[in-house]
């Protein structure tokens, strides 16, 4: 048992709220909104959970930060997308961070083409698709989303 002194502010907590109000903010189209509460749940979630401890419940805590990181990656990128200009570059440096946590997450093959695309590179977001399209074939056999594909369309037209 863990027995913090008060006042203690327990970070997990401001992590999930964060992501919970950044996720509810995208579903209004609140951008901005969901900028910053996508910035505050990755902050936190991105440091390790009592890294002394290797009792399995702190490992599950740790497990849930990671996907707590990961879907802030993912607010965030969104929200970057839709304000363009200036956080387009934002939008692409979060996209490639979720790859490499979630490497075969398809929204974030998504995020990094609409961002590349954005961004006037369009023959970088096609390369990223037949990228997702490659690693999904040799992994487990399947063909990208339907979402992935009609991005992929649309690059092409």
């Amino acid at each position: 048992s863990l027995i913090l002194p008060e006042p203690a502010h327990v970070d997990v907590e401001a992590a999930l709220s964060s992501l919970h109000a950044a996720e509810s903010a995208l579903a209004r189209r609140d951008w901005r909104r969901a900028w910053t509460l996508a910035l505050t749940a990755q902050f936190v979630a991105r440091r390790r959970f009592l890294p002394e401890s290797d009792a399995a419940w702190a490992e599950s805590w740790r497990r849930r930060l990671a996907e707590t990181y990961a879907r802030g990656l993912e607010c965030y990128a969104t929200a970057c997308l839709e304000l363009s200009g200036a956080e387009l570059p934002g939008a692409e440096r979060a996209a490639r961070e979720l790859l490499e946590v979630a490497p075969l997450r398809e929204t974030a093959h998504l995020l990094l083409m609409r961002a590349l695309a954005a961004r006037g590179n369009v023959a970088e977001a096609l390369g990223a698709y037949d990228q997702l399209r490659t690693l999904l074939r040799e992994e487990l056999g399947v063909d990208p989303c339907r979402a992935v594909q009609d991005t992929y369309a649309d690059l092409l037209a």
